[in-house]
This record gives C-alpha cells, structure tokens and sequence, in this order.
C-alpha cells in the first residue's frame, strides 16, 4: 500500500475554546498530503466533550490528550515530536487562515527557502467582521519590505511569533529548536531562533493567516502581574543575548518595555534585573540610553560591522 507524503504538518495547541478550534480546523483542507496535529493541553471535562472532540473523526488530524498542563509551549512541543510533514505551520486555536489557504500551500511546496514569512491580519474573535490591532507590528514590516529589500533581515528577529510562517520542518530537527514550556512568551524564542538560524527566507507579501483579539487569552493579558512581567522580561533577555551573536541589534531592545513597567512596579526587582542584563553581557549602557531617554525612537535593525 502506497503511503502518502506529508506535504504539510500544521501544529495546534488547544485549552478550553472547543467552538473556537473547530473555526480553525474548518479553514484548513481536509486532505492526505496535510497533517493536522492538535495537543490538548488538559482542557476540563465541564467545558470540552472529549467523545466529540473537534478533529477526532477527520481523516488527516491526529488529536492528542495531554494532562501535563504546561502551557502552548509544551504543547507545541509534543505536536513537533509527531509532526512528519516536510514543512510545519503553527496556529492558535483560536485563530484561523485565508480562504486561499490550500492555494498558498500548493504554490509553495517545493520551496528551497528555510522559512516563508506571510502577511497578516487581525480580527475580533466574536465579530471577525471587525479589524483588530494584534496585526499592526507585522504590517509595519511588510511596509518597510515594501520600501526597500533591505528590510528583509528585520523579520529574523522582529516577527516573534511562530505563526504566519511556513517553516522547514529539517531546520527545526536539526538544530533541536524547542518552545519554552513557560506560561507566557513561549512562543518568542523559538521564533528568533529559527529565524537567526535559517540560511535563506523568503518574504511573501499575502495574507496567509488570522489572528483574532479575544479577552482572556494569554496574549490580551500581556503584563498582568509580576510573575508575568518578570517571565516575559526573562526570556526577552535570552533572546536579546542570542540575536547579538548573530550580529543583529534591535533598537529598542526587547527589554525596554518590560524594564519600563517593572521599574513602575518594583524598584528593587528593577535594579536585579539590570545586574542579571549586565550578567547576560547586553550593553547596560545603551540599556539605559533607551530607558530613560523620552525621545529615543530609532527602530531599525543593523548588523555588527
């Protein structure tokens, strides 16, 4: 029996939005050359139906039932250790993607690029008639591309999100890339280092995907409280360490907000995490030009010379 290559394995993590995951499998194609992986991630049994779990009897979807509780992140891990498709796709399941979506595939299935990255747009989750604001900083980088190819390497490091991305499952295997299983910002540094990592990318300026505003999610309540803040500091941190050794410089650094807010919310906090930045052999001192100075406002990208 002739078995079927897997073209595409799209990888999603759920908890407790059964309506709304069923929204996203209901845009992907229902075919044998893509792999839909979903992970549960401990969801109760008082908000999702297991015995009718969205997925469970489509043909081309495996449904695992995690119990761990760890977040997208090891969600997401545990779909990529089943994922056997020559290119991964990453949703939300709360998300969802074009009506053009099986098109955009098919046109770029033999791709030689390590990543394709894809213009998006935003909506309400209950209104998807209505734009959000979640799609503004991609759009911006879609602008600059437009201007000018220069801007190619910026989204390397400034789309920290996975989806929105066609990426080569090989890059992934072979460089052991992982989500962090955190509860916020797990999703950051995978996404920096697949992009530092990857030798060619491609910029595809269409709309491949929808990221919907909903409140409650993780990614409306960006700063919620200090365990928050400080875990969403931390990996800004790493990735601020890693970028620098590829020779990439993001101005303002990714922990200029984060230091801003915590410097509001907690003094002595503020001042371990300056030794643990000044630890991580980032420039304290342009740290502290971008942090205090009202008009810092450059932007760009460079690389060291």
């Amino acid at each position: 029996m002739k078995t079927t290559k897997i073209d595409y394995s799209i990888v999603i993590p759920h908890h407790n939005i059964p309506v709304l995951l069923q929204r996203c499998l209901d845009s992907i194609p229902d075919i044998d050359t893509i792999e839909v992986i979903i992970v549960d991630d401990n969801s109760d049994r008082s908000i999702v139906d297991f015995n009718n779990f969205p997925g469970i009897n489509r043909n081309n979807t495996k449904v695992v039932f995690s119990k761990e509780g760890k977040g997208g992140g090891h969600a997401r891990n545990v779909g990529l250790n089943i994922a056997s498709g020559k290119w991964v796709l990453f949703a939300d399941a709360d998300d969802f993607f074009t009506e053009d979506f099986e098109e955009i595939l098919g046109k770029h299935v033999d791709d030689d690029n390590d990543i394709l990255y894809f213009n998006i747009v935003s909506v309400y989750s209950d209104d998807i008639s209505k734009l959000g604001a979640r799609h503004l900083g991609i759009s911006k980088l879609f602008d600059n591309y437009r201007r000018h190819e220069s801007f190619l390497d910026t989204f390397r490091v400034r789309y920290p999100e996975p989806w929105g991305k066609i990426i080569k499952r090989r890059l992934i295997v072979d460089h052991k890339v992982e989500f962090d299983e955190t509860k916020v910002s797990n999703d950051y540094f995978f996404s920096v280092q697949v992009g530092c990592l990857s030798k060619k990318i491609k910029i595809v300026d269409r709309i491949l995907y929808i990221v919907t505003v909903r409140p409650g999610s993780v990614s409306y309540n960006f700063a919620e409280n200090i365990d928050v803040l400080t875990t969403r500091l931390d990996v800004a941190i790493k990735v601020q360490s890693y970028i620098q050794k590829f020779g990439y410089s993001l101005s303002p650094m990714p922990v200029r907000g984060l230091l801003v807010l915590l410097l509001k919310t907690n003094r002595k906090l503020f001042l371990k995490y300056l030794y643990k930045i000044y630890m991580s052999e980032i420039p304290l001192s342009k740290v502290l030009v971008e942090l205090f100075s009202p008009r810092y406002f450059n932007k760009g990208i460079r690389s060291k010379i």
